[in-house]
Order: C-alpha cells, then structure tokens, then sequence
C-alpha cells in the first residue's frame, strides 16, 4: 500500500561540519547514502549537537565522503631528511 510522506518522515539535513562520523554501514547506499550517487565511504553518524550521540533519532547512514573529496590522512605525517631537506610524507 502507498503512503504520503509526513514532513516528520523527512530527515533533517546536516552540513557535514555539524556531524561526528563512526563506522562503516554495511553498503554504500544504506539510508542517506544512497541519495549520493559517488559515495565511496558509507558511515554512521550523528549531529554533533545531539546529547544522544549515535543513540539519537537522528543518528543514521550518511555519505562521508564522495568521489573527488580530498580525504584526509588517517595516520600522522612522518618528516623524513632526503640530502638535508625535510620532507613530509602521507601514509
């Protein structure tokens, strides 16, 4: 049977700033995801203003990043000294 969607059915939208990201959702297009067609990282997440955190009613699958973000290192830098200048590698 179809059903009309509420304005209480419809998510509330975050800029990703106001968001704290966790683990990896089982596919790139659970929940929220699924409305980025070039999600390449699926998370979980929730605003960071909620008191509940991943408990929250707002808490769900969200594209983290997409194709073309510049994703940021997971490890430190690691400074290394090539014929007496610094470098900086990315890991």
């Amino acid at each position: 049977m179809c059903r009309c969607q509420t304005e209480e059915d419809i998510p509330t939208p975050y800029d990703k700033d106001e968001l704290d990201f966790g683990g990896a959702c089982e596919q790139l297009d659970s929940q929220l995801c699924a409305d980025e067609p070039d999600c390449i990282s699926c998370n979980f997440s929730w605003p960071r203003s909620d008191p509940l955190l991943w408990e929250g009613p707002d808490a769900m699958c969200r594209c983290q990043y997409k194709e073309g973000d510049v994703i940021p290192p997971t490890y430190p830098p690691l400074t290394v000294s090539v014929d007496g200048a610094d470098e900086t590698l990315y890991l």
